[in-house]
């Protein structure tokens, strides 16, 4: 990281947190089926190794009763998502149990931009996508009907982080279960960044599932929350690179240990 990236990051350390996770496995251990690779966040190399997509199909899932993209694997599910090249939000499901969604934004850039302007089209191009992504993994998870934010909120607790997260967030069950879709809702990764030149356009993808809400949040837009100083950096220096967010100003880091 140069000595310009470094300024963009102002860290502390919170001890007694409530996110206790082991960090993310080493990119050369085998992936299970909720584990995926973020490609913003890989930059020793130009692209992901390429593997065979696994099988994908749409189906009505029970849990929410709305149409869900399922695989086997987290990521042939994101992928199928992320294939459909246009804005919009996917439930996913893997993994028999496992399930998040794929938040899509997008935004036009001009045809043409002078050279000294470029840049600064880019950035506010990818950053338009950004937020139009969020806006709508927002929408979408507050879109769920009663009985499936009463399901999902269920499937969370499953976790005990978040199960006592939920219950010092709420005072009752209306309050849990929008708590749960706030974790989730904050609880992205930026999975990819997309230029078609053919459309004029920028497409940002986002991925939240239940074991990304664990390992980072988002309280504040200039704090991250995440299980280890590593996670943190590696996801906001992805985002700055990416441009999906300004590369100037004070963004903190805060590290959730436990004791």
């Amino acid at each position: 990281m140069g000595k310009a990236t470094r300024r963009f990051f102002h860290a502390r350390l919170l001890l007694g947190g409530l996110l206790g996770l082991a960090p993310m496995p080493a990119p050369a251990a085998k992936l299970d089926a909720e584990e995926f690779a973020v490609p913003l966040q890989v930059t020793a190399a130009p692209s992901l190794p390429r593997r065979n997509p696994g099988r994908v199909r749409a189906a009505r899932d029970v849990m929410t009763g709305e149409t869900a993209l399922h695989a086997k694997t987290a990521q042939d599910a994101i992928a199928a998502a992320v294939g459909q090249r246009a804005a919009g939000c996917w439930l996913i499901r893997f993994g028999g149990a496992g399930f998040g969604w794929v938040a899509t934004g997008t935004a036009e850039h001009a045809t043409a931009t002078p050279s000294s302007a470029a840049q600064r089209t880019s950035f506010e191009t990818r950053f338009k996508a950004f937020v139009d992504a969020r806006t709508r993994l927002t929408g979408c998870l507050r879109a769920l009907s009663p009985e499936a934010r009463r399901r999902v909120t269920g499937n969370l607790e499953q976790n005990d982080a978040l199960r006592l997260a939920l219950i010092n967030l709420a005072a009752n069950d209306q309050e849990r279960h929008e708590q749960a879709l706030g974790i989730l809702a904050r609880g992205f990764v930026a999975y990819t960044v997309e230029d078609d030149p053919a459309g004029h356009a920028i497409r940002v993808h986002l991925v939240t599932t239940p074991k990304t809400a664990t390992r980072l949040t988002r309280p504040t837009a200039s704090t991250m929350e995440a299980t280890s100083l590593r996670e943190g950096l590696r996801q906001t220096q992805a985002e700055v690179e990416s441009g999906l967010i300004p590369p100037v100003g004070n963004r903190i880091i805060v590290v959730n240990a436990t004791g």
